[in-house]
């Protein structure tokens, strides 16, 4: 059985805060994780390197840069259809737009903002098709500031 040490996971968030969050969460259960704040890094570090190499992706729909959106269709090639991927956005979306999003080959869910922590790992191990050792603690929320 592949160890959580063996999976790394993508995140693409221009929140540093969020993103430090979950890295500590993912680290703590095993697993590696990159963070990318912008979209042309992240898409400078998934093309330099193999695309087996990342076994997913978190991926914010509002980035400085490039939008989720164009990251989305630039991972849509044969090459990293092995990326899944996790939409999260704060924005709220209409049915079509959530539909568009969904239909991209690698898009395995979406989740809003402010996200859960528990159910951010959930999904994650759904995707991934992994069993989560099981630990009792209590449900963290993440809950970004809001900047007038």
């Amino acid at each position: 059985m592949i160890s959580n040490a063996e999976k790394t996971i993508l995140m693409l968030d221009d929140d540093l805060t969020f993103c430090s969050l979950i890295e500590m969460e993912f680290e703590r259960d095993g697993f590696e994780l990159g963070c990318c704040h912008t979209g042309p890094d992240a898409l400078k570090l998934v093309r330099k390197n193999s695309y087996l190499r990342f076994d997913m992706m978190l991926l914010d729909m509002m980035l400085p840069g490039t939008s989720g959106f164009t990251i989305l269709q630039e991972l849509s090639g044969a090459q990293y259809q092995n990326i899944p991927i996790v939409v999260l956005t704060a924005r709220v979306m209409d049915r079509g737009t959530v539909d568009m999003i969904c239909s991209q080959p690698n898009v395995r869910g979406l989740m809003s903002k402010p996200v859960e922590v528990r159910e951010l790992r959930k999904k994650m191990y759904a995707v991934m098709e992994y069993a989560p050792a099981l630990k009792t603690e209590p449900g963290m929320v993440y809950r970004p500031v809001r900047h007038a």
